[in-house]
């Protein structure tokens, strides 16, 4: 009985845990929102626009908006992804996103908000 009980709170501890992974890595991705509203802004460029999926360790991590652009900002050119900044992955519903790659075009000038601490950090809609 004590092994089946201590199993049992090991796997509850394990599960609690990764729930507050995702908890935290959601209230870092809001708090980035709210402070990429007051970031400066540069004008960059898309260089791809699709609706992709990303694999990880053979199971789907991620399908949305793939929108990959490039920016200049504090005298260096860097590249970003909005797999990597998550700034699609919470709309949801697969109606909403759909129109995502449309609206951010291949070759087309965007405005970036990027982090003035950390110039490599970026947004292109800080309102998500």
């Amino acid at each position: 009985m004590t092994s089946k009980l201590f199993t049992a709170l090991y796997v509850g501890l394990i599960v609690g845990m990764i729930i507050l992974f995702f908890i935290n890595f959601e209230v870092y991705a809001i708090q980035q929102s709210i402070q990429a509203g007051t970031w400066p802004t540069t004008t960059g460029g898309i260089t791809r626009s699709l609706i992709c999926t990303r694999w990880v360790n053979g199971s789907v991590d991620y399908t949305g908006p793939c929108i990959d652009y490039s920016y200049t900002a504090s005298e260096r050119t860097f590249t970003a992804s909005s797999i990597d900044t998550g700034e699609f992955s919470n709309l949801g519903l697969w109606w909403r996103i759909t129109g995502i790659p449309e609206q951010y075009r291949e070759d087309r000038a965007v405005t970036v908000h990027y982090n003035p601490a950390n110039p490599g950090i970026s947004r292109l809609d800080p309102t998500i």
